[in-house]
């Protein structure tokens, strides 16, 4: 499963970059900016990963379409868009998915809570590897789910803090707390590390998850943000075995700066997770189950849309 929002590369390598001025400077308070209006004025919000530069400009082109057509109402992902995200996987790392397997998603939290919901059953273990973004700290709640650790190692290297993976304690953390594990929760590359893992390490701990039983769900959405030199290797994409069994996620909302629209998509149309996820029962108990883990939107669009207050 991946997460995708925008369509733009930034990445210097790739050499498909978009114009942006990275030198205007947009007043966003009072713009129903959660970043600028959390803190009084003498603070510089520096507390989330909101970037204040502009959308690239095809995206805004897309945007005053939508509006200047005048009408707003229901609508499906496209099999246009499903075509889009699995052509992209195919030019950026040579991955080969089915347009057939891309599922919508609120957003990539909403989207590991669905992995979880369909994958997991009551009792098992849901493995993470702190220090993690926070969400993935309580995925495993009101799911009556196990949280397993499995911490990074630190050192200093150079003067700078290093982050690894310790083999042993990922695979002493499987089963761990008299739980099976049912899930482990990637975060690749690292939030807030910067851990961009190698192949290496992604499959000794998908060998370990395929040894054990647990499905992957990967959450990828910095893939497009990396520094010149540095590689991303999807995990779903290391081995037919290993996409069989992973639900990745990514997200266009960092390099295209522009939070929007989700989609999902499961990296092989084989395996007992891809039958699970395209059931039509299973994709609409499991939407809802997302929608309703995002309360603050579901108020804000009413707000939006009847005037009501949140």
């Amino acid at each position: 499963m991946i997460l995708f929002r925008g369509a733009v590369d930034l990445r210097p390598r790739r050499g498909v970059c978009m114009p942006t001025n990275f030198d205007q400077i947009i007043e966003r308070r009072g713009s129903n900016s959660l970043k600028w209006q959390k803190y009084p004025e003498d603070v510089l919000p520096l507390w989330v990963a909101d970037m204040d530069f502009a959308a690239p400009e095809p995206i805004m082109r897309a945007l005053r379409q939508k509006v200047d057509h005048g009408i707003f109402g229901y609508e499906m992902p496209s099999p246009q868009l499903a075509e889009t995200v699995a052509g992209r996987m195919q030019k950026l790392y040579g991955w080969r998915v089915s347009p057939e397997t891309v599922v919508a998603t609120p957003g990539v939290v909403a989207g590991f809570d669905l992995a979880a919901r369909t994958v997991c059953t009551t009792g098992q273990g849901i493995l993470v590897q702190p220090p993690v973004y926070p969400p993935f700290l309580s995925v495993h709640t009101d799911k009556e789910l196990l949280r397993q650790e499995a911490p990074l190692s630190l050192a200093v290297k150079d003067g700078n803090l290093h982050y690894s993976v310790d083999l042993d304690r990922f695979e002493q953390a499987i089963h761990s707390g008299g739980a099976r594990t049912g899930m482990f929760l990637l975060c690749n590359p690292h939030n807030p590390t910067g851990q961009a893992y190698s192949r290496s390490d992604l499959t000794c701990m998908a060998e370990a998850c395929l040894k054990n039983g647990a499905t992957i769900c990967s959450d990828e959405i910095h893939s497009e943000l990396l520094p010149g030199g540095v590689e991303h290797f999807p995990l779903a994409a290391l081995d037919p075995e290993v996409g069989n069994h992973t639900i990745t996620l990514i997200a266009r909302a960092r390099p295209s700066m522009s939070p929007g629209c989700s989609v999902a998509l499961r990296s092989s149309p084989t395996g007992s997770c891809w039958n699970a996820i395209k059931r039509p029962s299973c994709r609409m108990r499991c939407m809802s189950a997302a929608w309703a883990w995002q309360p603050h939107r579901r108020r804000t669009r009413a707000h939006a849309t009847t005037g009501l207050k949140p």
